[in-house]
């Protein structure tokens, strides 16, 4: 999809920025654009997070994550909108969407076999999609690097409960795209280093 530009709308920041703690970030929403796919214009929303850590760091990310697998994309398994994230009251809230992900590899954690995955991004009730740290859908038939945090873990402190208490995938770093099986192989050779590193992760800051 060729999305032209778009800024960041400030005062959405202000009044549309939410806290997650147990994902690490904080998502502030933007203003909507139009972008086209194809020969039909698609309203867009993007949203930027804002990282407690480096989470383009693969050693941080892996042993902040709770699961970490190579997984291929079944299909939807169901929509929803996050509470609280309507920049006010005519604004659509922020869509979610979960996926059946059956496990080809798991590099990290206790998931197994086929597992359903919350991916912050998705079609709003105005049927804008929306976008999150420029992450793409994803899409039946394609295999990926996951990396997801258990949202369960924490529910009472996350404000975006009450979403699913499935894991929810890292948008952008942690769903990277491995169908080629050359790429596939280094990112699992990267990401098993990253994981045999011990020092835990510093959210202090």
């Amino acid at each position: 999809m060729g999305v032209r530009g778009w800024r960041l709308n400030r005062k959405a920041l202000v009044i549309a920025g939410f806290v997650v703690a147990v994902t690490a970030t904080t998502i502030c929403l933007a203003a909507s654009h139009t972008g086209a796919a194809g020969d039909t214009a698609v309203a867009v929303r993007k949203a930027k997070g804002i990282s407690m850590f480096d989470v383009s760091d693969k050693s941080l990310l892996a042993r902040w994550a709770d699961d970490v697998f190579i997984g291929r994309v079944l299909g939807i398994a169901g929509k929803g909108a996050l509470p609280d994230t309507a920049l006010d009251a005519k604004s659509p809230k922020w869509p979610y969407t979960l996926f059946r992900v059956k496990i080809e590899a798991s590099l990290k954690g206790a998931l197994r076999e086929t597992v359903v995955v919350r991916q912050d991004c998705g079609y709003d009730s105005a049927g804008a999609l929306c976008v999150l740290d420029d992450d793409e859908l994803l899409q039946a038939g394609h295999v990926y690097l996951f990396v997801t945090k258990n949202v369960a873990e924490d529910s009472r402190s996350d404000p975006l409960q009450p979403a699913p208490d499935c894991p929810r995938v890292v948008n952008r770093w942690g769903d990277l795209s491995v169908d080629d099986l050359a790429t596939r192989a280094q990112v699992i050779d990267e990401f098993r280093t990253a994981i045999a590193e011990t020092a835990p992760v510093d959210l202090s800051e």
